[in-house]
């Protein structure tokens, strides 16, 4: 099994782009799950082998169980979606336990005060830039004051790290666990960044196909942003209103200059009214081309509202009916014809 699978098992496959992309508590949480899980493998098989590593293992032994415990914990609560929380205690949990450890196994001479790093880049994963600038400033605090209490002489003497294999091990343990730490970041938005590359291949399709059934339809897309006042038309409307896309900019103003003077007050009115009563509109009106013909179009808008019920803006089509005017212009007129003959 590979990282990959590993993680896998940590974190279901496909839900690396919805997570990425969600709040921030699920942003952290694809990140810190597969983390604290390793990390609690790691502790527990450290406090299987430290009996053998040390000559009076019972400090470092009692911290790998705690650490255990403490990572497990944070990857239960992660799991619940208490992200800060689990953050906030393996990080105080992690610096308490590196403390004692250092004050216990040589002071500023002991490798434990490597682990931390660890710390650093847990706050930076647990709660962004902020964390881990808050982590650099209270380990510094912290190093500064063991350095004074060392200084002083106020440290217990001795030391735990009595051998160079022991010491060579905390120190590649360090190496090895901020490279996992690492490596799961990349893996995590190396998967999420593949599923959005996906999406937006997936997305560009749909708007090309959506765009070939608009044409086909003869029709165009726009939407209204309330907040920002602001009309977005779809390439399509630009034929609709005989105008170039190279050449000319179509706002709202310049639509409704094209609009026939009079169909504006109507066309206007349904707008207004859907905007007042929240509903759907659904009005046809004449436009003016730059040549002087005339085009018809059905317009066809639909409300956006919030969960509060507030206005966000509306999006709707505007169609051309030209067609189907003609002919039911010819149509009406043929039936004239018909009674007029027929009366004579």
């Amino acid at each position: 099994m590979n990282l990959r699978q590993l993680l896998s098992t940590f974190w279901p496959a496909g839900q690396q782009l919805n997570q990425l992309f969600a709040d921030d508590r699920q942003r952290v949480a694809i990140f810190l799950l597969p983390v604290f899980s390793f990390l609690t493998v790691i502790a527990g098989g450290f406090a299987l082998i430290a009996p053998w590593l040390y000559p009076t293992p019972q400090i470092p032994l009692a911290a790998a169980l705690i650490m255990t415990a403490v990572f497990g914990g944070g990857a239960w609560l992660v799991r619940r979606g208490a992200i800060h929380l689990a953050g906030g205690m393996v990080c105080g949990v992690l610096w308490l336990v590196i403390t004692v450890a250092v004050l216990f196994t040589g002071g500023m001479r002991s490798s434990a005060i490597l682990h931390y790093v660890i710390v650093v880049l847990l706050a930076g994963l647990s709660f962004g830039r902020k964390g881990a600038i808050a982590a650099v400033v209270a380990n510094s605090l912290t190093i500064s004051a063991l350095w004074g209490w060392e200084a002083a002489g106020w440290l217990p003497p001795g030391s735990l790290l009595t051998t160079p294999l022991t010491y060579a091990l905390m120190v590649l343990a360090i190496l090895v666990l901020t490279g996992v730490i690492l490596v799961i970041v990349d893996i995590q938005l190396s998967a999420a960044f593949s599923a959005a590359q996906v999406e937006i291949t997936e997305r560009t399709r749909a708007e090309q196909r959506l765009r070939l059934a608009l044409l086909a339809a003869r029709a165009g897309a726009w939407e209204w942003e309330a907040a920002a006042r602001t009309v977005r038309w779809s390439p399509e409307n630009y034929p609709l209103l005989g105008l170039n896309p190279d050449r000319d900019t179509l706002t709202f103003r310049r639509w409704r200059e094209q609009v026939y003077a009079d169909d504006r007050a109507a066309l206007q009115a349904a707008i207004d009214r859907s905007i007042k009563d929240r509903a759907d509109f659904d009005v046809e009106f004449r436009v003016v081309l730059p040549d002087g013909s005339l085009r018809w179009l059905r317009g066809i808008g639909q409300p956006v509202i919030d969960a509060e019920g507030v206005l966000q803006g509306m999006y709707g089509l505007q169609i051309d009916v030209t067609a189907r005017k003609t002919i039911e212009a010819r149509k009406g007129c043929a039936v004239a014809c018909f009674f007029t003959t027929v009366a004579n």
